[in-house]
């Protein structure tokens, strides 16, 4: 059975996130979590947490954006990753769910769960 649970502590998910976001600001999770800008949620499946997932609802209310997630096991499912962030979305009455391309992890479990690459991030470093 699959179930998404607000995530009690986020304490450590930083540490763990450094490995795969370059340059990650100290504390960026837990602080945004605690300063209300992003929430955090653990899917289940069995009982057993896969996953934390990081996102905030976009600005038009109309989408889920996750910003990071984090897996909880050695090894992930994308069919639960899929299935528990539908589920989320859902929960909150959102119509699709966004991430970023640049992250290989995100992209990986987003074509096996059906979504499509829409377009690219721009950036002009100053």
């Amino acid at each position: 059975m699959l179930e998404v649970f607000s995530a009690a502590n986020v304490d450590g998910c930083d540490e763990k996130l450094k490995l795969v976001i370059d340059d990650l600001p100290e504390n960026y999770f837990r602080d945004a979590v605690a300063q209300g800008w992003m929430l955090a949620n653990e899917i289940h499946y069995d009982g057993k947490p896969l996953y934390v997932i990081f996102w905030q609802m976009t600005c038009e209310r109309t989408k889920m954006h996750v910003c990071a997630s984090l897996a909880m096991t050695d090894r992930g499912d994308e069919n639960a990753w899929g299935s528990g962030v539908e589920m989320l979305a859902l929960k909150h009455g959102l119509r699709a769910v966004t991430f970023q391309t640049n992250r290989r992890g995100h992209v990986e479990k987003g074509l096996a769960w059906g979504a499509t690459i829409k377009g690219l991030v721009m950036e002009k470093v100053l």
